[in-house]
Formats: C-alpha cells, structure tokens, sequence
C-alpha cells in the first residue's frame, strides 16, 4: 500500500474512533428533573446566563442537558393530600413534554401513582382507586391509568422515550391512603407493600409494564429504587425472581441521605447490578444543596461521610470547611459531577439531577430566586 493511502486509511479511523467517542458521550444521559416548572411559584420566571427569559427547556439544552425527567400525580388536588404538591398533572404533563420534545431533549415520565409525594416512607393510592375491594380491582385501574396518560402523549406526538413505573419503591407501591392529610396504612388485602404484600406489590409493577409495552413498545421501561449505594440487592432479586420485563434500574443517590452509602458502594452496586441482573442502571435522582442554614447541618454531616473515600480523602474535587463538605453553588457542581462520574466509570448509562429547577430558597435548585441560572447548571456540559 502507497504511503499517500497509509495515511489517508490511519487518518480515516482516527476520525470514526473520534465519531464514535462522541457519540458515546452524546448517549450518556445528562438529565435533569423539570417536573415543577409550570408550579405557581416557578412559571414563566427563567434566565438564562445572557440575562434573556427563554424556555426552561430551552436553558437546559443549550447548557448540556439532553434529558428531561417529568413526574405525574393522579390528582394532585385531592383535598384529603397534606398540602397541594405542585402542578404535575395530566394536562401540565402534556405540556411539558411537547416543549421539551420541541428542544430535541429525550423524555423520562415517572409514574407516582398516587395523588402527592411518593418515596419510600409513603406510597398513598390514588383517592379515586379507595373503592376497590380486591387486588385485580386495583391492578386493572393501575393499568388503564398507565394506559390513558401514555395514549395522551402519543396523541400529542411526546411519547417518552423512557417510563418509570413507579417513584423510589423500596417499601412498596400503593400502601397507604391520605384522609384529611393524615397517612392512614391499606388494608394488605390491596395493599402493595414490598415485604407483607409481595404479591400484589409485583402484580402491580407488572400491570403498569404491561400497558406501557402495549401502549408505547418502543419505550424503555424503568423500576425505581432509593439507596443507590445500600443493600438493596433483596428487590432486584424479588424483580429477578418475578421474571418482570423491564429494561433499567433507576437509582436514587443522594449523599447528603445516610441511609444511600457512600460514592464508592455505588460505584460497586452498579458494576454488581450490571452483571447479575443483566439491565442498564441509570442514576433516577441526585443533588447536592447550594446553601445550608449551618456549616454543621445534618445533610452536611451525612455528605461527608459519604463522600469520603476509603483512603479517607474527601473525593477530588470537593470543597471542604473544617472537614465537612459546604454547601456552596460549586460544590453543588462538583458533587453531582462527581456522582456522575462515578456512575460512567462503574457503566451506568446517566443520571438526572432532582430538584434543580425550583427557585430560591429551594436548597437544591439550580437557579436563584430571580430565575437566573446557577454556574452549576453548566455542569451537563462536562465529560466526566
């Protein structure tokens, strides 16, 4: 082979091993949780670096982020929840997701199935579904619910490319029941906890797979555990065991949460969860707050314990004030960076950031009480 064409061939892959370095990273999801933008107290109040009003979603493209994460509630205007959660319901949920679609971003729906907050200690059933009186009762209302809201998004030309069925469903799903804001348990006979009711708990998660496969085959499916860097292996066995058709586990990791581990077991939970289980892992939630009422709040404490390596360094990278990890705009950054990071080492497919579109005083938001954008948002844009 002549010299010229030696040269031409090595340039030539150098050029589709670059192509296809960069496709890699344009896979890896950079998501962010934008769930509460159309909320009273955020609507139509975002800017961008430039100082210029623009769409959220149009924020987050053009900072990095190429995945959108939308919660729905049933009803979150049950007058029997503690207090009105946010605006996440069908018809906001529609619009959300056909504005983020117009920006090129993918789209994840998370499925509470309850009218307010669903997370490991509640998983309240829809006040509409208390007049079942059997699991099967329960079950059919779980899938025509999945039903209905994905035919809705596929009518609106916004299908998600990713459904989760289910929020964070450690200790269950469809556990309890609200009553004049009071969390009141179900009765085992519909109940879906995890350890008392495990049939109906697995009955459940495969209704709403099953109407999200019919309705949308072209999704993947997620199933959403807290504790990312705990010892949950004893759900994904119950998972494993049940042979549920689903494609990705969803992992909470919060360092600030004693209770998720440290940065290093997560790493080690998702090797480990790769090869047993053989799903992509995703990394559902993460944060880190901007600002602390105490340079020794708990989250604080709890942060820096977890993310303090076995040589007992904080992780590079990480500020620290008297050995306790701040809470600061660019630690913000740097710790969800660095659960990022960790996650593409150990093989996970991406992580959403959770709570960063909330403005102010939220502690965990990426962007100030004027709506302006934090510099952390800029952290999508890095390559981990």
């Amino acid at each position: 082979m002549k010299i010229k064409n030696i040269i031409y061939v090595s340039l030539l892959a150098l050029m589709l091993a670059d192509c296809d370095r960069k496709s890699m990273e344009n896979d890896f999801i950079r998501g962010f949780d934008a769930s509460a933008v159309n909320d009273e107290w955020n609507k139509d109040k975002y800017f961008d670096f430039d100082r210029q009003k623009k769409d959220v979603f149009e924020i987050l493209k053009n900072n990095g982020v190429n995945w959108i994460r939308l919660r729905i509630w049933n009803d979150p205007d049950n007058p029997n929840n503690p207090e009105k959660p946010g605006a996440s319901n069908l018809t906001t949920v529609l619009n959300q997701a056909v504005r983020a679609k117009s920006f090129g971003l993918k789209f994840l729906l998370d499925f509470h199935y309850s009218d307010y907050w669903a997370d490991p200690g509640k998983q309240a059933i829809p006040q509409s579904w208390l007049d079942c009186k059997t699991s099967d009762e329960v079950s059919r209302k779980l899938y025509d619910w999945t039903e209905k809201v994905l035919k809705a998004l596929n009518d609106a030309n916004a299908s998600p490319d990713m459904i989760q069925i289910g929020n964070e469903i450690n200790t269950g799903i469809l556990t309890g029941y609200y009553e004049n804001g009071k969390l009141k348990p179900l009765s085992s006979v519909i109940g879906g906890s995890s350890t008392r009711s495990k049939e109906n708990y697995i009955k459940y998660l495969a209704a709403g797979i099953k109407a999200a496969r019919k309705v949308c085959p072209q999704s993947k499916i997620m199933l959403h555990v807290a504790e990312g860097g705990g010892k949950i292996e004893w759900l994904l066995d119950m998972y494993k065991e049940a042979n549920l058709d689903y494609d990705v586990i969803g992992l909470s990791y919060y360092p600030f949460e004693k209770t998720h581990g440290s940065i290093e077991s997560l790493g080690e939970n998702i090797k480990f969860f790769r090869k047993k289980y053989g799903k992509e892992i995703v990394i559902a939630e993460t944060a880190h707050p901007w600002y602390a009422k105490s340079a020794l709040d708990a989250d604080l404490k709890n942060a820096t314990a977890n993310l303090t390596l076995k040589n007992g360094k904080i992780y590079p990278g990480i500020t620290e004030n008297k050995g306790i990890v701040s809470a600061s705009v660019q630690n913000q950054a740097a710790v969800i960076s660095a659960v990022a990071k960790t996650a593409k080492d150990a093989g996970a497919k991406g992580f959403f950031t959770w709570g960063g579109e909330y403005l102010g005083s939220w502690r965990y938001g990426m962007f100030s009480d004027k709506g302006k954008a934090f510099e952390s948002l800029k952290l999508f844009q890095a390559d981990f």
